[in-house]
């Protein structure tokens, strides 16, 4: 593979570790000749974000934000990345330019490499760059068997790996959809998808463990209280910081309360939960899965619909007290506000989440019975 790194700065070059990355596309894509046609020529890339993206793809941006038909770009680029034509254009212009001869459409260089190919069927490459991501690899295509015989959930298919060589990969199918999150899918996740996660997850060893083991207390603390003169501004939905403080800090004492923890996906948010064009649900990205405290799992649920808070929490509750088997376990709401300030002190400088879990940690407060 040929690289021209004339316009990219060396510090950006060096930050993002652009030529180990496309070298080791490179590695993968001479293995995947077979499936992907790679006598290409050079084409010029541009840095967005952590990105890599063609041209020709940021062009059909930006003709979609002047055509009357969404139609018109290319589906297979990530949205997120140039949602206005302003901002397309202005990565056209100004961002930092590489050439190299690949036959992805666009690169994610951070950690796992992901790049998206546009052939007959539209592809993705996962790639584990470093040696200890190999193992979300091999737990991703774990977790697909597991899915598999799943009458709700869905998964990419499969066209091609390697988790046993140096430079771990999964060609997969391309999936297109819409984020699970409209109003009409409020009736979806409460008779669906929840019951299915949890049917999913109990064939999983559950076990439960002291919450002192699994949670710093002191350090959630602290994230919490810092967070507070980010959000207490907003006089709409915010309890008073004193009251904050003092219920974070009961929820907080553990004594001897246990947690129930099991085998999960990792990353559930609406991005991951997508609903098709024959209206299933795929479940993608399994390779942030782990053993972990159910409530952590399924609490990020809760901002897909915001609206159904109240309703949700309730059946989530009933959930958890179903496997809540240990006389001395924590009670399910509160392990759903321990979940919720962990994200608050994780997130403690991000002000758009950290309003988000403190909207839903003060609604837990208010009408909390534990």
């Amino acid at each position: 593979m040929t690289k021209d790194v004339r316009h990219l700065p060396d510090r950006q070059l060096k930050g993002h570790n652009v030529t180990e990355r496309l070298t080791n596309l490179a590695a993968i894509e001479a293995r995947l000749d077979a499936l992907i046609p790679n006598g290409i020529a050079e084409v010029p890339f541009r840095i967005v974000g952590n990105w890599l993206i063609r041209n020709h793809i940021l062009l059909g941006c930006l003709r979609r934000s002047f055509s009357r038909n969404p139609r018109d770009s290319i589906s297979a680029f990530p949205k997120s990345l140039a949602q206005r034509s302003i901002t397309t254009l202005r990565h056209l212009l100004f961002a930092s330019s590489i050439r190299a001869r690949t036959s992805a459409d666009s690169v994610y260089f951070k950690s796992n490499v992901r790049a998206f190919y546009l052939n007959r069927q539209p592809l993705t490459l996962w790639i584990s760059t470093k040696r200890e991501k190999f193992e979300s690899i091999r737990r991703a295509m774990e977790f697909r068997s597991r899915l598999a015989p799943s009458p709700v959930f869905r998964t990419s298919r499969v066209v091609a790996q390697d988790t046993v060589f140096e430079s771990h990969y999964i060609l997969e199918e391309l999936i297109t959809g819409r984020p699970l999150g409209r109003t009409e899918d409020w009736i979806l996740l409460v008779d669906k998808v929840l019951p299915s996660l949890f049917s999913l997850y109990d064939q999983e060893h559950l076990r439960h463990i002291p919450a002192a083991e699994i949670y710093n207390a002191e350090w959630i603390y602290q994230g919490v209280a810092n967070s507070l003169s980010n959000v207490q501004n907003d006089k709409k939905w915010m309890i008073p910081p004193e009251r904050f403080l003092k219920a974070s800090e009961q929820c907080l004492h553990f004594s001897d309360e246990t947690i129930a923890l099991w085998r999960g996906h990792g990353d559930l948010n609406k991005t991951n939960l997508v609903v098709d064009a024959d209206g299933g649900i795929v479940l993608l990205d399994w390779e942030w899965s782990r053993e972990m405290p159910i409530a952590e799992e399924v609490i990020k649920l809760v901002p897909i619909l915001s609206r159904q808070h109240p309703q949700l929490m309730h059946r989530l509750a009933m959930e958890l007290e179903q496997r809540t088997e240990d006389p001395i376990a924590m009670p399910p709401k509160r392990q759903v506000l321990l979940a919720t300030l962990k994200l608050i002190a994780t997130h403690s400088n991000k002000m758009r989440r950290v309003k988000r879990w403190h909207r839903l940690a003060s609604n837990l407060i208010n009408g909390s019975d534990w």
